[in-house]
């Protein structure tokens, strides 16, 4: 019997079970090659009443390396940002008109899909005026966004100049100085 070979000789019925098994086991193997050390960040950047804030500017900073990705919300106010390595990452907006928000930073593990939403607080009123008078700029000369740009410029003149009338000291039970100076006129008005 020596210097014989046997051959292997699989029935049918092996055949199939090998096959099934090495399917199984590429199957897994290329599974396994699928994961990769990345993640995404999503979100929602909103008004402090929930409503999406479109074209609002999105950095996302990986806390560990300092490595910053930007996006853009969509008309939805959705972001994305995709292909990220894991680490620790905050999440920074913002808009004209609105104050920037920076959130705290959270872990992004292998394959997630992290959720961080960012609700904006509105800035300051020079902030909005800027805000209406850009979009009045884009939109042309004409219309009401021009005319409301217009009307919140006079009410930030009207403000500060009211604000520094406010500083002199109005005598007391005086109610006619006092609507002089809440309405911005020279004059009270007619009741």
């Amino acid at each position: 019997m020596i210097g014989k070979s046997r051959a292997l000789i699989l029935e049918p019925r092996g055949w199939r079970c090998f096959l099934l098994a090495l399917a199984g086991f590429l199957v897994t193997c290329n599974s396994a090659s699928a994961q990769t050390a990345t993640g995404r960040i999503i979100g929602t950047v909103t008004d402090p009443q929930g409503a999406p804030i479109a074209g609002a500017k999105v950095r996302v900073t990986n806390t560990g390396t300092n490595v910053r990705s930007d996006a853009v919300t969509n008309a939805d106010g959705f972001y994305q940002v995709l292909n990220l390595p894991i680490g620790t990452y905050t999440v920074a907006a913002e808009r004209e008109g609105f104050s920037k928000v920076l959130t705290a930073a959270e872990p992004l593990d292998i394959n997630q899909a992290l959720r961080i939403d960012v609700r904006m607080k509105v800035g300051s009123l020079a902030d909005v005026v800027k805000f209406f008078a850009n979009m009045a700029s884009m939109q042309g000369s004409g219309g009401n966004a021009g005319q409301l740009a217009a009307l919140l410029q006079n009410l930030t003149v009207n403000a500060q100049a009211n604000a520094v009338k406010l500083s002199v000291s109005i005598p007391e039970n005086d109610l006619e100085a006092l609507i002089k100076l809440s309405s911005g006129s020279a004059r009270p008005p007619r009741i």
